[in-house]
């Protein structure tokens, strides 16, 4: 019976996850290609819980299995940092592992530390050359360092330092040959490490439309140390841009959106990415009691919180402005007192929810509960609305029509009779154009100011072809007369 129940209890599998690998120094194509290879020498281990920790950075949360006797390799920020090879996982560095050294920490599901490196000044203590590119490898209880051998077997004799211009090592790395039971020992020196700055843009995030977005970057320089006077560059995907190390911006559409940061200092610039999820607002008025001890209340239908800081709540003649700092819970609601909010309203009068830019986001009467008007609905609205209250120029009529009351034509000028003769008809002719033209300007109500302008031009052109025209009065003196007497027959 004994022997049964000791059958029947769960077996448990002992096993070994430890770190084998660290590519500290990146590759030969960027210095952000970093990584590192976990190993297992027992049986199959879920690293669900398990934590990788670099010591002042960041925490990486591990998932997925690590078979008996394999590896599994994290990457930093992408899958291409070994190429040809898929990654167990990719996340972020934070800023990287430095050329100064870190510290690594691997935690099981229950927080207990599994493995631990600290590297040492420059890695000193477990090698890796930034020159050649070669990994630190963990080999027969040591550390060495060789050509990278990603989720494969480890080299086992460590690889010859590159010469200088003179022929003497720059660096020494020696392998003491090691007895039948003694493992071997390797001694690394740190070589120079080139200059270069990191950015860093924070972690991905997840947004609401129409809310405002705070980013803060920063830039490190040589020895992991801050860079205060470096130039932060942003770019938000979605075509805006700004500058300085802590920055905020507004998503008016929902999508996925691409940040990057560069930072520059002097002739060094580094740039980093993360990805932000920006989701429509679903933001409700759900409820509004408009007594003294009355309330609003705001739902939120998003499965995330929601950041309503400098959103507005418009009721009657007065405004409220939600502070920094005030959010939403994922799909829960919020009543906000008129106690607090100091709104007054009259029953049926309708209550506005508004995004900070002061677009409407909520409409809410007793009537019509809580209707939602999505960013691309606002727009068309806003647009109607600017449509609406311009009021539209028409060219009034100089001449009132009245309606039902015949319009009687202006009676022409009689025109003053003179003998006929070849001066007198050009001048008869002239005031007749001048005439039908002042006609046609005063009968025509569509040509707007410019055919009135034109037909004053035309009056004026007429008047002085017709001043010139008429021949001056020649004035008779009296030695030009001569008295005729005539004679009674």
């Amino acid at each position: 019976m004994v022997a049964l129940s000791l059958l029947a209890l769960p077996s448990y599998v002992f096993a070994s996850v430890f770190m084998s690998e660290v590519a500290w120094m990146g590759n030969a194509t960027s210095a952000s290609n970093e990584w590192i290879e976990l190993q297992n020498d027992g049986g199959n281990v879920d690293l669900s819980g398990w934590i990788l920790r670099i010591e002042g950075a960041n925490d990486i949360n591990l998932s997925g299995e690590i078979k008996a006797g394999g590896y599994y390799l994290i990457e930093r920020t992408d899958d291409e940092s070994v190429p040809n090879i898929t990654a167990d996982l990719v996340a972020p560095f934070k800023n990287g592992l430095s050329n100064s050294g870190e510290i690594l920490v691997l935690l099981d599901q229950s927080g207990a530390v599994a493995d631990k490196i600290v590297s040492g000044e420059g890695w000193a203590d477990i090698g890796g050359d930034n020159t050649t590119k070669h990994t630190a490898q963990k080999t027969s209880g040591s550390w060495i360092t060789a050509a990278s051998t990603p989720k494969a077997i480890n080299a086992s004799v460590a690889s010859s330092p590159p010469p200088s211009s003179s022929g003497a090592p720059t660096g020494s790395q020696t392998q003491t040959p090691a007895s039948d039971n003694q493992p071997s020992n390797t001694t690394a020196t740190m070589y120079e490490e080139p200059k270069r700055i990191t950015a860093d843009a924070g972690e991905n995030e997840t947004a609401t439309a129409g809310t405002r977005v705070i980013f803060e970057g920063s830039a490190m320089g040589l020895q992991n140390k801050p860079l205060p006077d470096a130039r932060l560059l942003w770019s938000f995907g979605d075509g805006a841009t700004a500058e300085g190390k802590k920055v905020e911006h507004t998503f008016v559409y929902p999508g996925t959106y691409t940040i990057s940061l560069t930072a520059s200092s002097g002739e060094w610039s580094d740039t980093d990415r993360i990805k932000i999820e920006v989701h429509e607002a679903a933001i409700n008025i759900s409820a509004a009691d408009s007594s003294e001890d009355g309330f609003i209340t705001l739902s939120n239908n998003n499965q995330n919180d929601a950041d309503i800081s400098r959103w507005s709540l418009l009721a009657g003649q007065t405004a409220f402005y939600f502070p920094d700092n005030t959010f939403i819970g994922a799909s829960s609601k919020t009543a906000f007192p008129n106690s607090i909010t100091k709104l007054a309203w009259n029953d049926g009068e309708t209550i506005v929810l508004r995004y900070p830019n002061l677009d409407v986001s909520t409409r809410y009467n007793e009537k019509n509960v809580g209707e939602n008007i999505s960013l691309l609905a606002a727009a068309s609205a806003n647009d109607t609305r600017q449509k609406t209250n311009v009021p539209e120029t028409t060219a009034k009529s100089p001449v009132k029509k009245v309606t039902g009351v015949p319009q009687m034509e202006p009676a022409e000028t009689p025109q003053k009779e003179m003998p006929s003769n070849g001066k007198n008809d050009s001048i008869l002719e002239t005031n007749r154009a001048i005439t039908k033209t002042a006609g046609i300007a005063n009968n025509s109500q569509k040509g707007g100011l410019l055919k009135w302008l034109f037909a004053l031009a035309v009056v004026m052109l007429l008047s002085l072809l017709a001043f010139f025209a008429v021949p001056k009065e020649k004035k008779y003196l009296a030695e030009d007369f001569k008295l005729i007497e005539e004679k009674d027959e």
